[in-house]
């Protein structure tokens, strides 16, 4: 079988996690190649779409300024329907062999749904959308909060400062429209919650979706004695340690002040000893000042730089707590459950696919401060012999659900049942009416 995987970047959440897949296929004897708009990596199987003095890359550069100052950031709108518009022998080239299935990851500021779909003829391969958040069935937005325009046709959307009813995200959200009618295509949702989005959706209605779970290396995040992991960090082994981290810790979808609300309460707790605990994090610390003033220890780390350092701040916590209050993911709950970590996380994105209350972690109500604390009492305050268990516990989950080659066994099975199928759409339509 043979893969295509387009995406903008093969580093960043997205694109990490895009090269996982395409690593993945390959460990299991897929021919899977990478197509890349950024490329830092040395894998020989990625290659870049342009090259790196083409004048492209400044235009998406002040693309990005622009829709900084023409949208709201919570919302991480970008406009989709905007690329390089290569021409037809310039795709041929660069698609030098014939795909059997076309995966089509984040493609913001890489290539335009129109561009999917010269592809989409060019190889004559049905198109599977790899949904890591919302961008690809919104007008514009990744996120898309409160909204649920996306499940219409989008228009007067509250991501743009400038807003009506036949706006930038309606034109974008109809030229998909355009565009997907015309496609043999198919979806692969990161989580359950992605995966009822996206059957909602007006785009995506109808469509074939698969919840396949995002792969962990158990290799790197893996299992370690927990008191070692801690010496080698310098942090205090007697100590029960609450990590919690963000590539940009400011950024309000990331729930952070819900999370140091969450402390503070915390700290209120009479079965809770401050002097017992140490806060380790990990980002921008310039938005944690209100960490300082608190009763606990506190250790920051910085932004953290690869997977074995990240894995070993995951084995020196005895929880990892996600205060998230909109997100697809993130990917670090399904690593912290491989390195045998549990996790506390509000009722949003992967947390209800991996997160069994009382046995790999605890369930927050979404924005609740005080039950967000009383999730990470409940997980520091275990003896020892109970906190084993549960990370044990947490271990075996993410092996059954999270394993590499159980990831890319459950996306071969499916490439496999639409590559046959001339009209994805169609085959489903019949599906639904004989049951």
């Amino acid at each position: 079988m043979k893969i295509l995987n387009l995406c903008a970047a093969d580093y960043g959440g997205a694109g990490i996690a895009a090269m996982r897949i395409h690593t993945n296929l390959r460990s299991a004897g897929v021919d899977s190649r990478m197509l890349v708009l950024d490329k830092r990596t040395n894998d020989s199987w990625t290659e870049p779409l342009l090259d790196s003095r083409n004048p492209f890359r400044l235009w998406r550069i002040f693309h990005k300024i622009f829709l900084k100052v023409s949208s709201l950031s919570d919302y991480y709108f970008q406009r989709q329907n905007l690329s390089p518009e290569l021409p037809l022998k310039v795709l041929r080239k660069k698609i030098d062999f014939e795909p059997d299935v076309i995966v089509a990851h984040v493609l913001s500021h890489f290539l335009s749904p129109r561009d999917v779909l010269k592809i989409h003829k060019i190889t004559n391969a049905p198109v599977i959308w790899n949904l890591m958040d919302m961008a690809a069935f919104t007008g514009g937005c990744h996120y898309a909060w409160s909204c649920r325009r996306y499940e219409e046709r989008c228009g007067d959307c509250p991501a743009l400062r400038l807003r009506s009813d036949g706006d930038v995200s309606r034109k974008v959200w109809q030229e998909k429209s355009d565009v997907m009618s015309a496609m043999n295509m198919a979806v692969i949702a990161a989580s359950s919650l992605l995966h009822e989005q996206a059957t909602r959706s007006n785009l995506f209605r109808g469509s074939r979706i698969e919840t396949i779970l995002l792969a962990v290396d158990p290799e790197t995040f893996h299992q370690r004695d927990r008191c070692e992991a801690k010496r080698i960090l310098g942090l205090s082994d007697n100590k029960r340690v609450i990590f919690f981290g963000a590539q940009k810790l400011k950024n309000r979808r990331k729930g952070m002040d819900y999370m140091l609300e969450a402390l503070s309460r915390l700290a209120d707790i009479p079965a809770i000893d401050c002097n017992s605990i140490q806060i380790v994090t990990a980002g921008n610390i310039s938005e944690l000042g209100a960490l300082e003033r608190m009763r606990y220890s506190h250790k920051h780390l910085g932004y953290i730089h690869g997977d074995a350092q990240l894995a070993l701040v995951y084995q020196a916590a005895d929880v990892f707590v996600c205060p998230s209050i909109q997100d697809s993911g993130p990917m670090m709950i399904n690593e912290s459950m491989m390195c045998g970590t549990p996790v506390v996380a509000f009722k949003m994105g992967v947390a209800s696919d991996l997160i069994i209350p009382g046995v790999t972690g605890y369930i927050a109500k979404l924005m609740d401060a005080c039950d967000l604390a009383a999730g990470i009492a409940s997980v520091t305050s275990l003896n020892e012999e109970k906190s084993a268990e549960m990370s044990d516990r947490c271990r075996e989950h993410a092996l059954a659900l999270c394993h590499p080659l159980n990831q890319a066994k459950k996306l071969i099975q499916f490439f496999s049942s639409i590559s046959k199928r001339d009209d994805i759409k169609t085959a489903v339509d019949e599906e639904s009416r004989v049951n």
